[in-house]
């Protein structure tokens, strides 16, 4: 059975599961069908492209501006920007019932890079074919975590590395152990609210503390010697929110809701999104008489997880080569340098990194008009970007990928379910079931339903 040795690990479980449901996973295997694959049918022409995503969360609605500036130009087939939902839970489900049904509501997609490869897997994306995007100045992590099994599915349009936000005159945390001292006594707002966001927050106090979830295609987080660590770090974690999550439902937070408490005076520390810079930086609450800003910002100090968004085209599109070209405007030197300047938006470019290294710009010299994310006449300065560019370059070099599979989103919420509740108190870190864990994580990663787990040992 040689050709089942040459498959790669992503596509065995793709094989595995279509022969478990008895339909062909193209590309893999082919059986006899009068059915097209899903989404291989093009939908009738609207005369206009479609891009699908979630809610802006910037302090500005630039990407509406670029979508506008697109259709201004001679000969762009129109395009319009539909938001879906500020979760990127919602969003993936909102998404994923559309182009299951055959609705043909969208021709591009903004998805969620944890998401690409289940909506590859279930051949609603189109590969983009090797040179019709010229990847040469994308950040090359960046780039890859839009392939799904060494094929292009995804164009990078945002991405994210987490940062750690902190009040002017604070102690700057060196260390993950720092971060934990510091925030227990002057107050930590993260987000660990049951959704996707707590999974990637899970996952840095986790590996934060020298434990390991994945390794490759492997869970390894109950192997010998990794078992204690875990329960090692989720118990720093939850006596850190013991006293440091200075808020009501301090352990249910989210991006917006973090970045509200952050703005009170008890909250001393936030890990967030690159985002909640330019959110803060035009805000004149935090800023000082002179103009200062109140707060200062680092690489997130453990091990960070990258975040971030792809341009994905359906397979449904009738218009490809509209939406590449669109695809490629999005992703310019030019509309990257933008979105960061004016909307705190990560790049994808190396070149706008190295751009704010040298000779960092303005969004109203970029945009030839004030940056209206803000109050009249506050901008964020040439300095501030600069050091917020070098932030997040660094945070985002060092950042883990979340696991590529079709079935992350199970995957995800396997694992959010039981760390979930030791950093809340129901469950004793000490007494979690991490071999019951790490078996329903493989099951679900694998594609298969996982078993029930209690979460907690079973004592005699």
């Amino acid at each position: 059975m040689s050709w089942w040795s040459d498959l790669t690990p992503f596509r065995r479980r793709l094989a595995v599961a279509g022969f478990a449901v008895g339909v062909a996973i193209p590309g893999i295997v082919t059986l006899a069908t009068n059915q097209a694959p899903p989404g291989e049918a093009a939908c009738a022409d609207r005369g206009e492209l479609v891009v699908a995503t979630g809610s802006d969360v910037s302090a500005a609605s630039y990407r509406r501006d670029l979508i506008q500036e697109w259709n201004s130009r001679p000969g762009s087939l129109n395009a319009r920007l539909v938001e879906i939902s500020d979760s990127t839970d919602e969003e993936r489900a909102e998404m994923m019932a559309a182009v299951q049904a055959g609705r043909c509501p969208y021709d591009i997609l903004v998805l969620d890079v944890a998401w690409t490869p289940e909506f590859a897997a279930g051949g609603y994306l189109q590969e983009i074919a090797p040179g019709s995007i010229d990847h040469r100045d994308f950040v090359p992590k960046v780039w890859a975590a839009g392939q799904v099994d060494g094929a292009q599915f995804g164009v990078p349009f945002a991405t994210d590395a987490p940062l750690l936000f902190y009040k002017t005159g604070l102690p700057v945390p060196r260390d993950p152990a720092e971060m934990l001292k510091e925030a227990t006594a002057y107050g930590y707002a993260g987000q660990f609210d049951d959704y996707e966001g707590g999974t990637v927050n899970l996952m840095e106090a986790v590996e934060s503390g020298g434990a390991r979830i994945t390794d490759g295609d492997s869970v390894v987080l109950d192997d010998a010697g990794q078992a204690q660590t875990v329960v090692n770090a989720v118990t720093a974690w939850k006596n850190m929110l013991d006293a440091g999550a200075k808020t009501p439902n301090g352990r249910n937070l989210r991006e917006e809701s973090s970045l509200q408490a952050f703005k009170t005076k008890n909250v001393g520390y936030m890990r967030n999104w690159p985002f909640a810079f330019h959110r803060l930086a035009v805000d004149s609450s935090m800023r000082d008489e002179s103009n200062h800003l109140k707060f200062g910002i680092i690489p997130f100090p453990g091990r960070g997880i990258m975040g971030g968004v792809n341009l994905a085209v359906l397979k449904s599109s009738p218009h490809l080569a509209q939406a590449l070209d669109l695809i490629k405007f999005l992703t310019s030197h030019d509309a990257q340098a933008r979105l960061f300047a004016c909307g705190g938006y990560a790049p994808v470019l190396e070149s706008v990194y190295e751009e704010y290294r040298a000779k960092p710009t303005t969004c109203s010299t970029l945009h030839g008009t004030v940056d209206v994310s803000g109050e009249p006449q506050l901008e964020t300065s040439p300095t501030e970007l600069q050091a917020f560019a070098a932030a997040i370059r660094q945070s985002l070099s060092r950042a883990d990928e979340r696991p590529r599979s079709p079935y992350y989103a199970e995957f995800s919420t396997v694992f959010r379910a039981c760390l979930r509740q030791a950093i809340t108190g129901e469950v004793a870190p000490a007494d979690l079931d991490l071999p019951g864990l790490a078996a329903a994580m493989r099951d679900a990663a694998d594609g298969r339903r996982p078993g029930t787990t209690a979460c907690r040992k079973a004592f005699q």
